[in-house]
This record gives C-alpha cells, structure tokens and sequence, in this order.
C-alpha cells in the first residue's frame, strides 16, 4: 500500500509540473531556478546575479561582468526522479559589452508512460551606460517535444542602477516582448510575462551579501511571489555559505546551499524545498576562463 500511494504521488507530481504544457507549456521552465547559487538564494536574483546565470536572471548584470566563465547545472525537480532539468551557460565579457548563450533541457526521466521535453535556447547581451546603469536584453527560443510539439521565443528585459557603491537596485521583464507559442495544431499560447524587482547590497568589505526581491506575474489571479537570501564568504571566499526563503502563495520555504571555489573552479550546492511536493538538491559546475 505505502509503495502504491507513492506512485500515486509521483505521478500527481508530474502532472502538476506538466499542467501548464496543455496551457502556457513554458511556467514548468520559467519557474525554476537557473543555478544552485539562485536556489539557495531563495530562487530569484534579479539584481544580484553572477556569472553564467545573469542570461537568465537579469541580462542588464551582464555589463558589469568581469570574467568569462562557462557553467552548468543539474537539478532533479521537487526529489522525485520524475523531470530533470539540466542547464549550460557560457558568458563572455567584451570590452563594451557582456555576451551570453546558454541551453536549457528540461525532461521526464525514461518514464515509460510519458515523454515530454522542452528545450530553450537563449542569447544575450548587456552593457553599461555611463557608471552607474546598465542595460541588457535575452532572446530565448522555445521548443518542447510532446504528443503535439510547439516552438515560440521570447525575450527578458532587463536594467540595474547603482545609486551608491556595492548597492544594485534591479528589475527585469519576462516575456512583455514575445512570438507568443505555436503548437503544430495551430493554436497560439502566450508566454507568461512577469515582471522582477530586486536589490542587492554588499558589506564587510564584500564578504556579505544580502538580496531581496519580488516576482510580479501579468496574468490574471497569480500572486506576487518573494524571495529573499544571504551569502556569506568565507576564509579568503574559499567557502561560500547561503540562505534564503521563497513563498508559493500563502506556503513559505527555507532555501540553503554551499559554494566552495578553488582556482576558478566553483562547485555549488543547493537544497531547495518545497511544501508539497517535496525536496530539491541543485548542483552547479563553473569554470573561470
């Protein structure tokens, strides 16, 4: 009986991660985190991204990039062994602007009743504009292999203003420029469009981080979601130390993960809840070039 009701779990958890490809296939993806760094953070860092991860959180960072890195990622969704998400990026930073492209897959794992996939291609590009703002924009090309396959693209919007020194005040926009989703029965879905607003500060001589930010969803009847973390770093940032804490809707979670860089390489981990459905371990790879 107890093996039973899991199976059944399981399979409610799949469906409930799958309900959106049978009306905007694209929440499954847009609703996870880019990186471990981010999990741990509490899932959104709009204003206080680094690295590979700024093609997804907020394109606008990528003007303050100061290292070309490649990184990739591997989160199994929820704990369940049911959809993986697998993640690639690779910035580069220009002297005028940053450039970044990644790939993102996210599917079932050798279900044998099921098998769904969608794969995102994104390409992005940010720049400073004076000292203090930058600006930058993602182009993300959509496909997902299903019983009725659908492609679309979409964009993310973003800028970042410095009213003082190791200060980031944020925000990006998802999707308010899009080719909407076109599946091959003709249908046209559109992409969820959200709006993000965050801040970011650094203390202690940047060995404190602290960020806080709000997800604001354009569609009718969906929340606003919060997110919020701490990063310490630690014995010369050997050893970073993370926090945070998400809500979904009324439920609110703990988020916690651990960095440790050694040489340019930075392994991170991240351990993800979630209220219902169960729990997340994140692991990202980055390299420094």
């Amino acid at each position: 009986m107890r093996a039973y009701r899991f199976g059944i779990h399981s399979v409610l958890a799949l469906l409930l991660c799958l309900g959106a490809a049978g009306q905007v296939w694209a929440d499954a993806f847009e609703q996870v985190a880019g990186d471990a760094r981010e999990a741990a953070l509490g899932g959104n860092l709009v204003a206080a991204a680094e690295g590979a991860n700024m093609i997804l959180a907020n394109p606008a960072l990528l003007g303050e990039l100061a290292t070309a890195e490649i990184k990739v990622t591997r989160h199994d969704l929820f704990g369940l062994g049911l959809l993986l998400q697998d993640t690639f990026g690779f910035v580069y930073p220009w002297p005028i602007l940053g450039l970044g492209v990644a790939y993102n897959r996210l599917s079932t794992n050798n279900l044998g009743f099921i098998d769904y996939s969608e794969h995102s291609f994104f390409f992005s590009a940010g720049t400073r504009i004076g000292q203090d703002f930058d600006v930058g924009m993602t182009t993300k090309f959509l496909y997902v292999d299903f019983e009725e396959p659908a492609s679309g693209w979409g964009t993310i919007l973003g800028a970042n203003y410095r009213p003082i020194p190791n200060l980031n005040v944020a925000f990006s926009l998802d999707n308010l420029v899009q080719g909407g989703a076109n599946w091959i029965t003709r249908q046209r879905d559109q992409l969820p469009r959200k709006v993000s607003l965050g801040v970011n500060g650094k203390w202690l001589q940047e060995q404190l981080f602290t960020s806080v930010s709000v997800d604001h969803s354009l569609e009718a009847s969906v929340q606003p979601q919060f997110h919020g973390g701490a990063e310490l770093r630690l014995f010369e940032n050997l050893l970073d130390v993370r926090g945070g804490f998400y809500n979904i809707e009324d439920n609110w979670n703990l988020t916690f993960g651990l960095g440790v860089n050694y040489a340019g390489v930075k392994l991170e981990y991240a351990f993800m809840p979630h209220y219902e459905l169960g729990n997340a371990h994140i692991f990202s790879l980055a390299i420094e070039l």
